[in-house]
């Protein structure tokens, strides 16, 4: 029997792929970092590490005048809803857009449907 050489695929890959035909073929680009909480499983007041795939960002300015945003995550366990305060919004150099993975602190709010608060955000790629 031979065995074949098992493909590898960046992040960036495997979005490309999932963009091309619809579906992610094999894991979710956010599987293969480690150091992380799924959607899912966090809970109320928990800050936990996830990473995800922006699927929308809306900036606002407030009232008073203040920048910050709301971005939807996905992370193939699940979507979450998060607000990006002023503070951290505005130490964001680069900000995330649709389809980039980025890595979050986050403190949910809310269950069912996720929502919460990011605390500190990094574009992976």
């Amino acid at each position: 029997i031979k065995r074949s050489k098992m493909l590898i695929l960046t992040a960036e890959q495997i979005k490309l792929q999932a963009s091309y035909i619809g579906v992610y073929l094999g894991p979710h680009p956010t599987d293969m970092y480690k150091d992380k909480s799924s959607l899912s499983k966090i809970y109320i007041g928990q800050e936990a590490v996830i990473y995800g795939i922006v699927n929308n960002v809306k900036a606002i300015v407030t009232k008073w005048g203040k920048p910050m945003a709301f971005i939807r995550l996905e992370d193939g366990s699940g979507t979450g809803e998060f607000t990006v305060f002023d503070k951290v919004w505005t130490k964001i150099k680069e900000k995330p857009v649709n389809g980039q993975i980025v890595k979050c602190l986050v403190k949910p709010e809310s269950e069912d449907p996720i929502k919460g608060i990011i605390n500190s955000l990094e574009i992976i790629c």
